[in-house]
């Protein structure tokens, strides 16, 4: 009886651009099937383009005016929410309301608090937002873009709820002994005590009766959000109307209605909350100086990034080159390592780095936003912001590691494009073009039902709109690409 022993040998390969690959693979097979590995750099042409406006979709309010250290230019920021209700959520009985006046149901007040756990600018800077009920609720199935303005289209109720509120981000109406709680987070408060008269001419001592009297006469408008935003409240227009200094991050925003009831013979305070979530529609209006941000585009010395709203970085990648002489290699990886260049002002109000980078096809963008599609890996791309201090070639940079599959696939698709149109060149002069845009990923955790851990899964991708501005340096930016033949 014959023993066979047989010994796999899997070879490991690690290779750079700037490494002298000329004999790699000659001894991993024989001489009949010899595998060669080797690498390229190409050149890649940069530029900044400057956005006339994005996908506004947001779980983030942003909400203020601050001078832009880089440019002097002012950025306002301005943003409109919808407010949602439980399923079926029920309120007390209308027996039990203490609350009333000449009989009838009233709020005792209302109110909106506009939380932000984090913000840009001077906390101390006195600020001012007016705030205006909105007649028509936007709509679900159309994308709102920065630029859109709810007062430019019509969209506030003529005689509807408005007020004006003073701020600063402090917040020194809270006490210290509020404000230094476990559980306090930074809000804006917004008082709507004043009188109220709705669409059908009926006045309410307050916002608040109005929405209790409207639960009791017509329960059904309450019974899920779309029911309450296109029967009750369309949502409200928060705008700048004021100072200079500080940009408020607005991560939650609630209606809070207080009345009381009895219960047992006893009476309590009832609070209901009608709160902005991720299952209403939020966006933010956004207004840029064009003109200072295009002295920034035409610099050929750095691209720029720069949100919200304002400026991306185009790459030009050398496709056909890449290709040209390689038809029967396969490209195994492609790499982009941009360069960020260090800030030189030294203003103590400094713009935020960008953080997460997406790269994708420059004819893509829109259909990426509009479609919630996240990164596949294939033909598009995120990269995280590497902050490293050290001296290391990696260091504060951002890095595309693995990007063959784009290079390919807009390669397969100029080639069967040309296929059915002669002119298709012509009509697509962005082919072979991908931008950086600055972006927000999220990730939830989920666990795999087979091995039971938990890994975590990027689930949304979307435009950054908070304050950052990044120079990436414009000089020997490359991309590196590795080879093999068989």
């Amino acid at each position: 009886m014959k023993k066979i022993l047989l010994l796999l040998l899997t070879p490991l390969l690690f290779i750079a651009c700037d490494e002298n690959t000329d004999y790699i693979g000659t001894t991993l097979t024989d001489d009949a099937d010899r595998l060669y590995v080797f690498a390229d750099t190409f050149d890649i042409t940069a530029s900044t383009i400057v956005l006339d406006s994005v996908l506004a979709r947001s779980t983030t309010g942003y909400l203020g005016r601050i001078a832009d250290p880089e440019t002097g230019t002012h950025v306002t920021a301005n943003f409109m929410a919808q407010y949602g209700i439980l399923e079926d959520y029920l309120f007390p009985d209308a027996d039990s309301i203490v609350s009333r006046s000449e009989g009838k149901i009233i709020a005792d007040s209302c109110e909106i608090r506009l939380f932000c756990n984090s913000f840009f600018g001077d906390s101390l800077a006195v600020m001012k937002l007016r705030l205006s009920e909105m007649s028509t609720p936007m709509q679900e199935a159309t994308p709102y873009y920065s630029s859109f303005s709810p007062q430019q289209e019509g969209m506030l109720r003529t005689g509807g709820l408005t007020t004006t509120k003073t701020y600063t981000l402090a917040n020194q109406a809270v006490s210290n002994t509020e404000k230094y709680g476990d559980n306090y987070v930074n809000y804006i408060h917004i008082p709507l005590n004043q009188p109220y008269t709705d669409k059908r001419g009926r006045q309410y001592n307050n916002y608040g009766t109005y929405l209790l009297t409207n639960y009791y006469e017509t329960p059904a408008f309450y019974r899920n959000s779309y029911q309450f935003i296109h029967n009750i409240a369309p949502g409200f227009f928060y705008q700048w109307a004021g100072g200079l200094g500080s940009m408020a991050y607005i991560t939650n925003s609630q209606i809070n209605v207080y009345f009381r009831y009895q219960f047992n013979d006893s009476t309590y305070q009832g609070i209901l909350t009608f709160a902005a979530t991720d299952e209403v529609l939020q966006t933010t209006n956004i207004s840029n100086d064009k003109s200072l941000l295009q002295q920034l585009a035409n610099n050929t010395d750095y691209t720029y990034l720069k949100t919200p709203a304002a400026l991306i970085t185009q790459l030009t990648l050398p496709i056909d080159e890449i290709l040209a002489a390689h038809e029967n290699d396969t490209i195994n990886s492609a790499k982009i390592t941009l360069q960020r260049a260090n800030n030189i002002s030294t203003n103590h109000y400094t713009l935020n780095t960008s953080q997460t980078l997406l790269l994708i096809p420059a004819d893509s963008v829109t259909a990426f936003f509009e479609n919630n599609r996240i990164a596949d890996n294939k033909m598009s791309f995120l990269s995280s912001f590497n902050s490293s201090k050290t001296t290391t070639q990696d260091a504060n940079t951002y890095a595309f590691d693995n990007i063959g599959t784009i290079i390919t696939g807009l390669a397969n698709k100029k080639r069967e494009g040309l296929a059915a149109d002669p002119q298709w060149l012509q009509k697509h002069p962005n082919w072979n073009k991908v931008v950086v845009v600055p972006v927000t990923a999220t990730y939830v955790n989920t666990t795999t039902a087979n091995t039971g851990q938990t890994v975590k899964r990027l689930y949304r991708v979307r435009h950054d709109m908070s304050l950052s501005s990044t120079r990436l340096l414009n000089h020997g930016m490359k991309v590196c690409i590795v080879y093999s033949r068989i």
